[in-house]
């Protein structure tokens, strides 16, 4: 069960990657915070600068503010949200779990907020006596639940996105405007302004926050929107690093361009498998190889990321027309193989392990077994 979840997860996550969402997903949160703006305006227009005096047509209005703000607005956000977690898509360790649940968290709020404030705004004043203090349990619970969720799971998307390149000084944004989103922030700022009698000071800025919350949220949404505009979509990591690992093994040990190595392996590269350290004596590892087998080839049979790591199950194949280990040249072709494990950090191979049919060569070859 959980090598299907991380399947789907994995495919989820590729599925999101495509910098196609990143520029949806800009223009919905650019949308989804003019929305916010323009309903946050309205409402303050028709309840403060010119009341209406025909309760028909107030309510009317006040049906479409409703509407724009507790249906239109969180499902434009939402889809622009998945936009930023494009961003994060394929993330290993901690921060991308936490981004994907952030993700399925907002879509799930998401879903429950629309229908039930549609349900609340259309259906439920038509048919029942409705109040700011009543209504239908069940709608109400639900509502506060999912009140709660889909700002959790922003802020949780936001934690996935700390360490995101593609956002730059942006990186931040993402988790202020979930943390400033929540309930809690509300509450902080109407208990600083409820509490305690001195005019300024904490309880004037509490005051302005708690006046400007809406519209610095919705403004915020719009900024991010901007940036994801800009930002360039990161190949996810865990992808990234397999097509590092192809690199290795098809370019660099199976047709010696040893310039590959200089860029995918860091200047400090421990190869395990020989015992040495660096990216010269790893060039100097595959030029020997290649002496040996001039016509030497790789087929890479099967990878398996995780995190950080790709292993990589390969065959391979040429001819000894330089000797193996300290025995002379036969001039045979044979075939062999090996299974490794390559380490990547920030685009760079670090760390190079695994090991190889030595001995099933040897013997293809007719020569003896190592003492």
């Amino acid at each position: 069960m959980r090598k299907v979840l991380e399947r789907w997860f994995a495919g989820v996550s590729y599925a999101l990657s495509s910098s196609r969402w990143l520029r949806w997903g800009g223009r919905a949160l650019v949308a989804g915070g003019l929305l916010g703006v323009a309903a946050q305006v309205f409402f303050v227009l028709l309840f403060g600068v010119f009341p209406l005096s025909s309760f028909a047509l107030a309510s009317n209005m006040l049906e479409i503010v409703y509407l724009l703000r507790g249906v239109v607005v969180p499902l434009v956000l939402a889809v622009g949200l998945v936009g930023l977690y494009a961003l994060t898509a394929g993330r290993p360790g901690r921060l991308g779990r936490w981004a994907s649940v952030g993700l399925g968290l907002v879509l799930a709020s998401a879903v429950v907020l629309v229908g039930m404030n549609a349900y609340e705004t259309l259906v439920a004043p038509r048919y029942i006596a409705y109040s700011p203090d009543q209504g239908i349990p069940l709608t109400r619970t639900v509502l506060l639940w999912a009140g709660w969720g889909w700002p959790a799971g922003a802020v949780l998307l936001g934690v996935g996105t700390l360490g995101v390149r593609g956002l730059g000084i942006w990186r931040p944004l993402p988790l202020a405007l979930g943390l400033l989103s929540t309930p809690l922030a509300y509450r902080i700022f109407l208990h600083a302004v409820t509490s305690g009698n001195p005019e300024g000071g904490v309880r004037g800025i509490s005051r302005v926050l708690l006046d400007a919350q809406p519209m610095l949220l919705n403004l915020g949404w719009v900024l991010l929107g901007y940036v994801l505009l800009r930002a360039k979509g990161a190949e996810p990591v865990v992808q990234r690093n397999q097509r590092l690992a192809r690199r290795l093994y098809e370019e660099a040990w199976g047709r010696g361009q040893l310039g590959v190595l200089d860029e995918i392996a860091a200047p400090g590269v421990v190869d395990h498998y020989h015992g040495q350290r660096g990216r010269e004596n790893l060039k100097r590892s595959v030029a020997g190889l290649r002496a040996s087998f001039p016509d030497l080839r790789f087929s890479l049979e099967e990878q398996e990321a995780e995190e950080d790591r790709v292993t990589t199950r390969w065959t391979a194949s040429g001819t000894d027309e330089g000797g193996v280990l300290w025995y002379p040249p036969t001039g045979r072709a044979a075939t062999f193989s090996g299974v490794f494990t390559d380490r990547f950090e920030d685009g760079r191979l670090v760390e190079h392990w695994g090991e190889s049919d030595t001995p099933g060569l040897l013997r293809r070859l007719g020569l003896p077994p190592k003492g």
